[in-house]
């Protein structure tokens, strides 16, 4: 069948949490093609797996080798409604191949300021709003020379300019711990695919992380939902994810936060789709950018969020871009008449060792009565020691009435986690 004889939507790696954007597509009566950056054999084993829940809902396959033009002719085929990234390393060639045929997208002239957190910055920065002291640097030599002459002084946080979680993110406290971040992270090749070139060097951020997550529609933003993270430091430097606890985000001490983050996305140019930004409010008061992917949520906060609350972003972010007042018209009604949340904890497990899992122990998890969700790695599976978001050894998502029940199960879990894979 020709492809101009129906509606198509076009997803670009539908991984993490976008590997239900082809299902949601097809829900609303489009067709799907998906795009693959690389070949079946540079895949990663998380990608083949989001993969194998997507691949029934989709129609086409094109594979992307880089060529922007050719992928344009192969699309150009189809009635296409939209170009939508699966997760945060396709954003730019989502929203290139996007403008490149005149569909609805990000501003082009923005693009850097939504992938590289050091243009990001100065992108909020340059509107007025507060950021973060910071620089990016290619050397180590010359980040020294910065630190010497006008950072705030140790602590501070290094990463690379490019990256997801907390990959590649280390706290350091003298110039020993920098040299240590800079050789194991500079010029290697990071969870998005890209080298890590340049290493952002910023101020150390002493207060509250939250997440404040929006669907735009022509430019206006609709702040969907707002979490609370939680965050250990372990090993002296290295930061990882304990949980993410859903807030109400009618709560009146949230307010500055959605201000603040409806200017952040103005600023580097959001006007479509979904986005995920993470903003912290200091110690003494100021509110700060921490980073904003033009993108959905990972570690399945969509799936947490709609068991809490009923709302779909997921659904409405493939609303925003083929059916835009449909979108707003939810996105109002959202707004009117939001009920409290459930209460919700997406928690992320911790892994004390590396090996191969020969079994794991989901029994111990029936007696959680919150769970309604968990994505954990299998039998057979490498498991390594947690330092990052990326080495955290899957989710789990709690949803309950009770605040008590929830707290009763994240403590339950977290006494036996060390027993839950046996390597």
């Amino acid at each position: 069948m020709n492809g101009k004889t129906e509606k198509w939507v076009a997803v670009i790696d539908p991984y993490s949490s976008g590997n239900v954007l082809p299902q949601k597509a097809r829900e609303k009566g489009m067709k799907v093609v998906r795009i693959q950056s690389g070949t079946d054999s540079e895949l990663h084993p998380l990608d083949i797996a989001d993969i194998r829940i997507s691949a029934n809902f989709e129609d086409r396959k094109i594979v992307f080798t880089g060529d922007i033009q050719s992928t344009v002719h192969e699309l150009e085929k189809f009635d296409l409604m939209a170009v939508i990234p699966g997760y945060e390393g396709v954003v730019d060639t989502a929203e290139t191949i996007a403008s490149e045929l005149s569909l609805p997208t990000n501003s082009r002239e923005l693009i850097q300021a939504r992938i590289d957190k050091y243009e990001m910055h100065n992108a909020v920065g340059k509107s007025g709003l507060a950021i973060p002291r910071q620089n990016v640097f290619a050397d180590k030599k010359a980040a020294c020379r910065w630190i010497e002459n006008e950072s705030p002084g140790f602590p501070l946080i290094v990463k690379p300019a490019q990256s997801a979680g907390t990959e590649g993110v280390s706290l350091c406290h003298d110039l020993l711990e920098l040299d240590v971040a800079f050789a194991k992270t500079l010029g290697k090749t990071n969870i998005l695919k890209k080298q890590n070139s340049r290493l952002l060097v910023q101020e150390y951020i002493r207060g509250t992380e939250f997440v404040v997550d929006a669907i735009s529609v022509h430019g206006r933003h609709f702040i969907t939902d707002v979490w609370q993270y939680r965050k250990n430091v372990v090993n002296n430097n290295n930061i990882i994810y304990d949980y993410a606890e859903l807030l109400d985000p009618s709560c009146p001490s949230l307010m500055p936060l959605i201000e603040y983050q409806n200017g952040v996305l103005d600023a580097v140019g959001i006007r479509y789709g979904a986005s995920h930004g993470e903003v912290f409010r200091t110690n003494d008061g100021r509110i700060v950018i921490g980073e904003v992917g033009a993108r959905l949520p990972g570690a399945d906060l969509p799936l947490a969020l709609e068991r809490a609350t009923g709302i779909d972003i997921a659904g409405l972010n493939i609303d925003s871009y083929i059916n835009p007042q449909k979108a707003i018209i939810e996105l109002e009604q959202l707004f009117m008449s939001r009920n409290k949340p459930k209460h919700c904890r997406v928690v992320f497990p911790v892994s004390e060792k590396n090996g191969i899992i020969k079994r794991v122990r989901t029994d111990l998890l029936h007696e959680m009565h919150s769970l309604v969700h968990f994505v954990l790695p299998q039998a057979g599976d490498l498991v390594s020691k947690t330092v990052d978001l990326v080495t955290a050894p899957g989710h789990l998502v709690l949803v309950h009435e009770n605040m008590d029940t929830l707290k009763k199960d994240y403590e339950h879990f977290r006494k036996i986690e060390s027993r839950l894979f046996i390597l």
